[in-house]
């Protein structure tokens, strides 16, 4: 008759189940066992790599509960790596832990039983059942088809991969060494010990707390809702310069940071799962002003996606499942192939993870053949008792018992390798990893044939297998230091080597607790040396960290990391709860900093409420902090998680987006365009004093030019420009003063009178008075910058001096008596030069450009000049310098 309740581990089973969904182990009833057997023995050399044959029998007379045992054996046998066999009694744990459903599992054949001590003389178990050791041969994995035999692998590693694995790996064996073995008597001690102080440091598993409300909560119907408000800094910081552009428009605000205060974004997600239905919904607030931005619904495949301040009350809708052929046929898909693998249902993505997605995808034959591959890996590791002793935890001096744990090397190489080999076999995970790959890769890869692409692929797979493998040459020992019945110290090292020979050294110490308790204290420190630089990884916390009834959580933590003792990296955090208070009864500050002496900081405070029988939690912050060096900002915040009675919205009949014509699809823009300008509307309405005149670029060029040109001011130009009025008039000013000196230097005055200046500065005047100009075309390239283009028509002012000049020079110079010049000392000509000849040069040129604006200026051919005109990191505007450049000497030119 079929169990009802799997005798392993005790958990419901169906009556025709050949394996438990719970651990795995077969339900079949084992066929009878001969009367007697030899023991099988063991083969002096490793197996094949997947021989055509079972697994040997795991037991051994040897190891039999049956087989003889020594009344008389002394206790303290000396022969090195004896075990100690005194077996302590193992306690049972007062609440139940993570352990402690294993616990009950290793000893007992039905729900039923309790937990039993083990055997107190039973020996290291190896593979075949006989004495476990560093050196004992790999199991024979299952049998296995030879094309799936893994390739000849090339030794390609580089000790950056081996690391990288070398870290995953030494954990994942460590945790699941001291979790899982129970097989012998110094194994089922250190798993309860080590349950006993997990349940020391969280009692009772966490049954009553923050956690245990989401937890009870996880897989009931629920509404989430964050949000995050704007401090006044942050607000400021947004509002610098004093305008800012809205809703892509060209329209201005003017808002002071009082006006904006408790700004921010409201996000509200709620869930069905056993009905197939979420929707999200994400909400703006703009001082007291909401923007209702975007809702979004899905039901089972139907994605429908509505934005009532954008689209109205309308929702346009997509079915994931149909989404490749969709598109194909719809006007937005543009004429693209469809893509099967573009489909998808985004409850059934995510209900594999929840319910063991390995045990989903993996074959029932799969699944037991890697259940005796870890089964057989388990075997091989060894855990010996040794003698107590003095060891010293975080500061205090403890009586210890070590257990020294070894996980062989070639047995570690072994399980990844056959591992995966057996993985490798299993048609759905093949076909599963070769589109992972795909993906990865290419992004969606349309046509590619998964098999076709893993056997082109499966070398390079298993060259990077042997890399992360590979370096495992040294057994893994880990040393656990027992004291009262809990786990103090893991202490335990290893050396990495790769192909080349290069070797990384690793060293663990693990430290639980004080002379207070396991849960005073923590630290871990990591030592990773590759012969050049070593580096030290430490973490250290201290705290009230199981506070007892009236008393609060407290933590202070340090995480450093260390290059040839230098600190060059640390995180620094402190964390305060305390459950009694209702209010303001939370704080978390955290300090990183690094070598050069960059800091950041993140300081959070607030309330944290739960409710586990209601699976209800919130976490109002009250403040959030952030900031690097002397720059920091402020936000507020706050998250929930409640029951839903109920969604806040449901699409009623929403319209099949990619079923719309194109030119139903087109009508979509004037509505979101009268969508717009509905709700700027409203916005001006809410902040009347918010609107100011939208910057006009053709406008500001016209002003700066009037204003450098002809000295005439405008008050939207100034407001523009951030320039004073005296500012403006100044800058006209110097235009005036400075554009003599190009005539001076062009016509070769050397000596100009101050009074020669102010003529010409006035000459300067009247001309420019006649510049002509306008604006031809504007256009913005983004938010912040324009591209004005002037039309300029150039005069002819200083061309006609050009052509005018021959006949003033000779009629000048013809005034002058050479003789007389010739006759005068150095002294003499000099004075003469600079008071005589050069003065009365500068003014009969004076004389002649007065005439040649008096009779008329001429205008060439039109020019086109583009200005570039940009917002400041103020708000003012401004043009570009080498751009008015051009345009000066388009309109005067010399």
């Amino acid at each position: 008759m079929k169990a009802m309740f799997c005798p392993n581990c005790g958990g419901p089973v169906g009556a025709k189940a050949k394996f438990c969904s719970h651990c795995g182990a077969s339900l079949t009833p084992p066929e009878p066992e001969p009367a007697a057997q030899p023991a099988p023995s063991v083969p002096s050399d490793p197996p094949e790599l997947f021989p055509k044959s079972q697994l040997p029998p795991q037991d051994s007379p040897d190891s039999s509960p049956e087989a003889p045992q020594s009344p008389s054996a002394p206790e303290d046998a000396s022969t090195p790596g004896d075990l100690d066999q005194s077996a302590e009694p193992v306690p049972q744990p007062e609440e139940d832990s993570p352990f402690s459903d294993l616990l009950r599992r290793q000893s007992a054949p039905s729900p039923s039983a309790g937990f039993a001590p083990p055997a107190e003389d039973t020996p290291p178990m190896g593979f075949y059942g006989g004495p476990a050791g560093p050196d004992s041969p790999p199991p024979p994995p299952p049998d296995m088809p030879e094309e799936f035999q893994p390739p000849h692998r090339k030794k390609r590693v580089g000790l950056a991969v081996g690391i990288a694995a070398a870290v995953v790996l030494v954990a994942a064996g460590a945790l699941a060494a001291f979790l899982l073995f129970f097989n012998t008597s110094p194994k089922a001690q250190l798993a309860a010990y080590m349950g006993n102080t997990w349940a020391a440091m969280v009692p009772g598993g966490g049954e009553d707390g923050f956690f245990a409300a989401l937890a009870a909560g996880k897989d009931k119907a629920s509404r989430q809702t964050w949000n995050i408000r704007l401090g006044d800094d942050l607000t400021e910081l947004l509002l610098e310069g004093g305008t800012d552009t809205f809703l892509g428009t060209n329209a201005s605000l003017s808002l002071t940071p009082e006006e904006l205060s408790d700004s921010g974004i409201t996000l509200i997600s709620e869930q069905d799962l056993a009905n197939r239905k979420l929707s999200l919904a994400m909400s703006g607030n703009l001082g007291g002003f909401q923007v209702d931005a975007l809702q979004l619904f899905l039901d089972d495949s139907l994605l429908s996606v509505s934005s009532p301040d954008f689209l109205g009350e309308q929702f346009y809708a997509i079915n994931t499942e149909t989404l490749a052929a969709d598109l194909a046929a719809s006007p937005l898909g543009g004429g693209v192939t469809a893509d099967e693998s573009m489909n998808f249902n985004y409850f059934d993505l995510i209900a594999p993870e929840a319910d063991g997605r390995l045990d989903q995808l993996l074959s029932p034959d799969t699944l037991s053949a890697l259940r005796e591959l870890y089964k057989a890996w388990q075997d091989s590791v060894t855990v010996e008792k040794g003698s107590a002793g003095s060891v010293v935890v975080n500061g205090a001096t403890l009586t210890c018992t070590p257990y020294t744990m070894t996980i062989p090397a070639p047995s570690l190489r072994d399980f990844i390798t056959d591992g995966f080999a057996l993985l490798e076999a299993d048609e759905a995970f093949r076909i599963w990893l070769a589109q992972a790959m795909i993906n990865g890769e290419y992004g969606s890869l349309s046509g590619t044939d998964p098999e076709a692409y893993w056997q082109e692929n499966r070398q390079d797979v298993y060259d990077t297998l042997d890399s992360l493998s590979a370096v495992f040459q040294d057994d893994l020992v880990l040393v656990f230091q027992v004291a009262d019945e809990q786990v103090r110290q893991i202490t335990g090292n290893t050396r990495l080597t790769s192909a080349y020979g290069d070797t990384l050294s690793l060293s663990l110490d693990v430290q639980f607790g004080d002379e207070s308790g396991v849960s005073g204290a923590f630290s871990a420190f990591l030592t990773v040396d590759d012969g050049y630089t070593p580096v030290r990884l430490e973490l250290v916390s201290s705290g009230s960290h199981v506070p007892q009834a009236g008393e609060a959580f407290t933590d202070a933590t340090r995480f450093s990391v260390f290059e040839a003792g230098a600190e060059v990296f640390s995180i620094t955090a402190d964390t305060w709860y305390d459950s009694i208070q209702p209010t303001d009864n939370f704080s978390f500050s955290c300090l990183i900093s690094d070598e050069y002496g960059s800091t950041a900081m993140l300081n959070l405070s607030g309330t944290v409420r739960y409710d586990v029988q209601a699976g209800a939690a919130s976490v109002d912050l009250d403040t959030i902090s952030l900031g690097s060096g002397a720059q920091q900002f402020t936000l507020a915040g706050s998250w929930s998680v409640e029951p839903l009675d109920g969604f806040s919205f449901q699409p009623d009949s929403p319209t099949m987006l990619l079923s719309m014509s194109q030119a139903e699809l087109d009508a979509l823009s004037p509505l979101v365009e009268e969508r717009l300008a509905a709700l700027e509307e409203r916005f001006y309405e809410y902040f009347p004093e918010a609107y100011v005149e939208p910057f006009d670029a053709g406008d500001f060029m016209t002003d700066l030019l009037d204003n450098t040109y002809h000295g005439i001011l405008d008050h939207e130009y100034l407001e523009h420009s951030g320039y004073t009025q005296e500012e403006a008039l100044a800058i006209h000013r110097s235009k005036l003063d400075t554009e003599p000196e190009y005539f001076f230097t062009a016509f070769g005055i050397e000596y100009p009178t101050e009074a020669l200046q102010t003529r010409f500065a006035t000459l300067y005047a009247q001309l420019y008075v006649q510049a002509r100009y306008e604006i031809a075309g504007v256009e913005q390239l983004d938010s912040e910058t324009y591209v004005v283009t002037v039309a300029v028509e150039p005069m002819d002012a200083i061309q006609q001096m050009y052509d005018r000049f021959p006949a003033f020079s000779e009629a000048f110079e013809a005034q002058f008596d050479e003789a007389a010049l010739a006759a005068m000392s150095q002294e003499e000509w000099d004075d003469w030069y600079v008071n005589v000849y050069d003065a009365q040069y500068g003014q009969g040129l004076s004389d002649l450009f007065e005439t040649v604006l008096t009779e008329g200026v001429g205008y060439g051919e039109t020019e086109y000049v583009e200005v570039y005109v940009t917002r400041n990191y103020d708000g003012t505007w401004s043009a570009d310098e080498n751009s008015l450049w051009d345009l000066d000497l388009a309109i005067l030119p010399y």
